[in-house]
């Protein structure tokens, strides 16, 4: 669905044929690329034929905060970005392309939905899900731990994105690690977005949450993800691993009681991951 034919007969297209996904658009037989870089442009939104601005989101700033951006058909070059980097950002539009309906969360944020203009203005709120005293998630506020983001590196010096939260530390307590991975094909889990109170939880029984991006996951252009291509089993587990040595290196860190889990993709990981090498990791759990 990530395409429109235009009125002109003309094709505005998705395609990754220079390492990473970019918007293309196809008239009277000639292909030109209207986005480049290395950076991924990750869904269409929408297109207002009248004005010739198309809308869509991508990672241009920042590979951990999914924003909305638009350009003209006339001059591509000019990429607008029209969210804040501070929030992951989803969008759709109406037919036209003229109003979009625009979604954000942050690691403190949960998710807000509005409606803005062709500019990114905020016309009203959908949901404002504001972090108020009447909130669901009021009670636990007070608890709420902050997401830090970092990065190790993989065997061929590619930069691997993580997340980690962590609860009140106390000087030389080691904790415990709940270490959760999805590692296959398109998904992204280290994100600027709301995790959702799930990793909280962990975190409040006394455990260190984190979470690794390895090689073979989306968002990060075509050779990172094709590390995995007929090779399952092999970069991801090698880089889940690197994520596990950089944890036993942390003061705060039991080296000893490191767990490892994931769902689907994520299932499988945890098989490999306790073989290669055996003794790294207390646990595996495989959701699925």
């Amino acid at each position: 669905d990530d395409y429109r034919f235009l009125n002109d007969g003309s094709l505005v297209w998705w395609s990754e044929r220079d390492g990473y996904g970019h918007r293309y658009h196809y008239l009277k037989g000639a292909w030109r690329q209207l986005t480049t870089g290395p950076w991924v442009v990750t869904a269409l939104a929408g297109v207002d034929e009248d004005t010739g601005r198309v809308y869509f989101t991508g990672n241009k700033d920042d590979v951990l905060a999914q924003q909305v951006y638009a350009l003209s058909l006339e001059a591509p070059a000019q990429v607008e970005r029209l969210t804040d980097t501070a929030a992951w950002h989803t969008a759709t539009m109406d037919e036209a392309g003229k109003t979009l309906v625009i979604t954000r969360s942050a690691p403190a944020q949960p998710p807000q939905s509005y409606i803005a203009d062709g500019k990114g203005q905020r016309l009203a709120w959908l949901e404002e899900n504001r972090l108020d005293a009447e909130h669901p998630y009021a009670p636990y506020l007070p608890g709420h731990a902050e997401t830090r983001f970092g990065t190790v590196t993989a065997a061929d010096g590619t930069a691997l994105q993580w997340m980690m939260i962590t609860p009140p530390l106390e000087a030389g307590r080691r904790y415990p690690v709940f270490f959760e991975h999805y590692g296959g094909p398109t998904s992204q889990e280290v994100t600027r977005a709301w995790q959702g109170p799930l990793p909280q939880a962990i975190v409040d029984r006394g455990y260190v949450y984190f979470q690794l991006d390895n090689r073979g996951s989306g968002n990060r252009g075509v050779a990172f993800a094709s590390a995995i291509h007929h090779a399952m089993g092999s970069a991801e587990v090698e880089d889940q691993l690197a994520g596990a040595r950089y944890l036993q290196t942390l003061p705060f860190v039991d080296p000893e009681r490191i767990v490892t889990y994931g769902w689907s993709y994520g299932g499988y990981l945890p098989l490999k991951m306790l073989q290669a090498p055996p003794g790294v990791y207390a646990a595996g759990l495989a959701g699925a």
